[in-house]
């Protein structure tokens, strides 16, 4: 099963990233070991929200008006 997740920088708090995974530790682990390339410039990071399914996903960034911001391959 494939998650959904939004990372938040510790040090950049504003910044954020959305990825999906199979394993979300894993790649938690591999961000904040500079693997990503953009995510790397803004580590560590901090699991800010994880989702199984797409409807609970939609609806958190309903309910916190995050939706403009979440990237169009999940749609």
């Amino acid at each position: 099963m494939f998650y959904v997740y939004i990372l938040r920088s510790i040090n950049y708090p504003k910044k954020t990233y959305v990825g999906y995974s199979q394993n979300v530790n894993q790649r938690l682990d591999a961000h904040n070991n500079g693997e990503s390339v953009y995510a790397s410039k803004y580590n560590p990071y901090f699991f800010n929200a994880i989702f199984n399914t797409r409807c609970k996903l939609e609806s958190f960034l309903y309910a916190n008006k995050l939706f403009c911001f979440a990237p169009k391959e999940i749609w």
